[in-house]
């Protein structure tokens, strides 16, 4: 090129040695200028090469240019390379695609100087905060070539501190890399390789094994069966299979056998590190390279590299996953992952958020950076963002619990953003994708149940290698179910119909949160909160009210899954009063008078006639034998403490039984009937039993400062009155006006001056 700069033969040669070398963009160069000088139809491959420049750039669309171009001089083009040139612009076609869909949910960053040289560097692998990779960087001093051809050898890397010779492994004279432990790393297998040529290298499969001091044991080259004499056995890897718990080694080979240049092979692993005849995994390989296997334990997942399927370029990354005796074709891994330049190595953490990788795309650190050629870098490749599935479930019954409002805040320092808030009114399912290395606070909140609150620190372990996660949210009611039954106190069976009232106090507050009435059933279910106290009402029209109460329940409920309170209603029994007789002095109320009505009230007449018991009994006995005046006194005693004084306390009673029932919203008619003595003129008597019901009608309008006053006015009290005056007066009963002693204060004419309260009756059977 110095010496004559002008010649195309040269510009052609010089692109065939850039594109050898990797140096993609000198290729190019050299390529368009064969392309625009006169002596191009020289060079009939020109188009060809450069589609394959092009498509290793990354530039499908020019790539199928000129594959197309290339086409249209078949001459030059055999069967096999007819079918290639179409079969890769279908390739580029589909790759065109690739790029546009670029996976966002992954960054993929470059390792710094500590490990990355201008030499190849690849093969890592990751065990907590140590890194193991093979550099090509070392130069064996004693070397005959000039200048010295470099070797590799296997680095270990503390902490992303700069990368030290792993004295346990490597060899002074020999190419060692591709460091793999076994799941218990008692074990690791590694690479031995020497060159048969120049640049040519021949590679063998080695394992040492950790003794009981802790010590690595000298290697042991593994059988004749994995190292066939004048082929290729590398790039180990050792994965456990779940179904038979048994580890394989894993490994490239050209060994005979294969479909291709490079293919996987796997063997399984002996308890003494040996390993069994190995397999070729016939599914994955193809003719092309299939190289650097990387089982998954945790997903049982295979990756790998390949050159030969439909990809981006040069060698792409694959996965394919295992299932029993099968594995699933082959998947793409998509862009940015795979490049147009070699992607492969790729090693995945066990929670798959992050991976490693080696790639010479444009970026990595080159031998020359002028002319961007060579060497591969290692990568890792992390996630963005990991798939979270929160599930929210009742932490009493364990059942899924639809219905809740899910939020995700991303920590910032002390503060908080709001990230994003989901209601599921159906489910129990809240996706949200939140970035890796990030904290969370998510919450929860449904009505009836406290707030739910909790850390998610996805930047540290476990949550830190995760690519998805499963939150359950278990939330504890703030209520509880109360059962309320109903009963017929005397009978003690279930009692229909009642109406069942929930007073919730709280902070000295009250309010009514249920009023029900169960018209088929005794049974009521409500729901109750912590740190709250509650009043249950049960009312029933002919019953008295029964009530219970709830203290104070405990904030947290989770010891306290329901509660159950019975009511038991006494009915009001008004026949134990029926008919209430209250009996009345000689011509009261209000004596002497035509009226029909009356001012006085029952109490205050009963309050007069009881304490005349003597005056009774003083004038009833007047002229008569000692022994006849005992037996009548005897009688008129009776008489006053049995039914006077009886009667006036039983009115006492009655009335608050009935003012209980009224209050509960009962209607009441009342049936009064009203008597007398026939001592006076009957329309006169009938006067007077209308004033005695007047004076029991007024009992109703007065006692204990009108209580039944509103019930009467509102219609609920209704009293019928029946006056009967002396028509139902017995016969026997003295009516003579001189007759004093019998028709005043004898016992049969007191029986006769009376008012009867003969009925109570519901509003409903009137």
């Amino acid at each position: 090129m110095k010496f004559d700069s002008a010649q195309t033969e040269t510009w052609f040669k010089y692109g065939q040695a850039a594109e050898q070398f990797y140096a993609f963009t000198l290729a190019e160069k050299a390529y368009e200028i064969v392309l625009k000088s006169d002596e191009v139809q020289e060079f009939p491959t020109i188009y060809l090469m450069m589609a394959k420049v092009k498509k290793s750039l990354g530039k499908y669309t020019d790539a199928i240019d000129y594959f197309q171009k290339a086409l249209q001089n078949p001459a030059i083009l055999d069967a096999p390379t007819l079918d290639y040139v179409k079969k890769e612009i279908e390739y580029c076609e589909w790759a065109a695609e690739v790029v546009t869909n670029e996976n966002k949910n992954i960054e993929i960053i470059k390792l710094g100087e500590e490990v990355n040289t201008p030499f190849a560097e690849f093969g890592a692998s990751r065990y907590g905060s140590q890194l193991y990779y093979t550099s090509f960087s070392y130069v064996k001093e004693d070397d005959n070539f000039n200048p010295p051809r470099h070797y590799n050898k296997v680095l270990l890397s503390e902490d992303n501190m700069p990368g030290q010779l792993w004295d346990n492994i490597n060899s002074t004279g020999r190419h060692t890399a591709h460091a793999a432990f076994n799941a218990s790393r008692d074990k690791v297998y590694f690479t031995y390789c020497d060159y048969i040529s120049e640049a040519g290298i021949r590679c063998e499969l080695y394992y040492r094994q950790l003794d009981a001091q802790g010590q690595w044991g000298a290697p042991q080259k593994l059988s004749e069966s994995i190292n066939k004499a004048g082929f290729t056995s590398t790039e180990p890897n050792v994965g456990k299979v779940k179904e038979t718990g048994e580890e394989w080694l894993f490994f490239a080979s050209d060994q005979p056998g294969g479909k291709g240049k490079m293919d996987i092979w796997y063997a399984k692993i002996n308890q003494d590190g040996t390993v069994q005849n190995p397999v070729n995994l016939q599914a994955i390989n193809t003719e092309g390279d299939d190289v650097t296997p990387f089982f998954h334990t945790n997903t049982q997942v295979l990756y790998f590299s390949n050159n030969s399927r439909q990809g981006l370029g040069n060698l792409d990354i694959f996965k394919s996953i295992k299932s029993g005796n099968s594995w699933s074709e082959p998947e793409h891994m998509g862009y940015p992952l795979n490049s147009s330049y070699d992607d492969f190595h790729y090693t995945l953490s066990p929670g798959s958020a992050e991976a490693l990788m080696a790639s010479n795309r444009i970026g990595s650190t080159y031998l020359e950076k002028e002319k961007e050629a060579c060497c591969h870098d290692i990568y890792v490749v992390e996630t963005k963002f990991i798939e979270l599935l929160a599930l929210t479930f009742d932490d009493f019954t364990k059942a899924p619990l639809n219905g809740a409002t899910v939020s995700l805040f991303k920590m910032s320092g002390e503060r908080k953003s709001k990230m994003e808030t989901k209601t599921n009114p159906d489910g129990n399912d809240f996706n949200f994708t939140p970035e890796r290395k990030e904290i969370y606070i998510i919450t929860a909140e449904r009505d009836g149940y406290y707030p739910y609150r909790d850390t998610l620190y996805l930047d540290r372990p476990p949550l830190d290698d995760i690519t998805s996660i499963t939150k359950e949210i278990y939330m504890i009611p703030a209520e509880i179910d109360l059962e309320v039954l109903t009963f017929d106190d005397y009978t003690k069976a279930g009692l229909t119909g009642v109406n069942v009232e929930l007073v919730e106090i709280d902070n000295k507050s009250k309010s009514i949160i249920a009023d029900e009435t169960n018209e088929v059933g005794n049974d009521f279910k409500f729901k109750i909160r912590g740190g709250r106290s509650y009043i249950i009402k049960g009312k029933k029209q002919g019953y008295e009210m029964d009530l219970d109460t709830i203290d104070q329940l405990p904030s947290d409920l989770r010891n306290l899954k329901s509660l159950r309170r019975e009511l038991y209603l006494r009915p009001l029994i008004f026949a134990e009063f029926l008919p209430l007789t209250l009996y009345f002095d000689n011509d009261e109320p209000d004596q002497n008078s035509w009226a029909t009505a009356t001012r006085k009230s029952y109490l205050e007449t009963w309050e007069g006639y009881y304490p005349r018991k003597q005056v009774f009994l003083d004038e009833f006995g007047k002229g008569m034998t000692q022994e006849m005046k005992f037996l009548a006194n005897q009688r008129i005693e009776d008489f006053f403490e049995r039914e006077v004084k009886s009667g006036g306390e039983a009115m006492k009673v009655f009335s608050d039984l009935l003012y209980e029932f009224l209050r509960q919203g009962n209607k009441l008619e009342i049936v009064l009937r009203g008597y007398t003595s026939p001592r006076a003129a009957s329309d006169y008597n009938q006067n007077l039993s209308k004033r005695r019901i007047s004076s029991v009608r007024n009992h109703f309008e007065q006692y204990k400062e009108g209580i039944f006053k509103p019930f009467m006015q509102e219609g609920k009290l209704v009293i019928l009155e029946k006056p009967y005056g002396e028509t139902k007066a017995k016969g026997d009963v003295s009516d003579k006006l001189n007759d004093v002693r019998n028709s005043i204060f004898g016992v049969p004419a007191s029986l006769e001056r009376r008012v009867e309260i003969i009925d109570v009756r519901q509003a409903d059977d009137l």
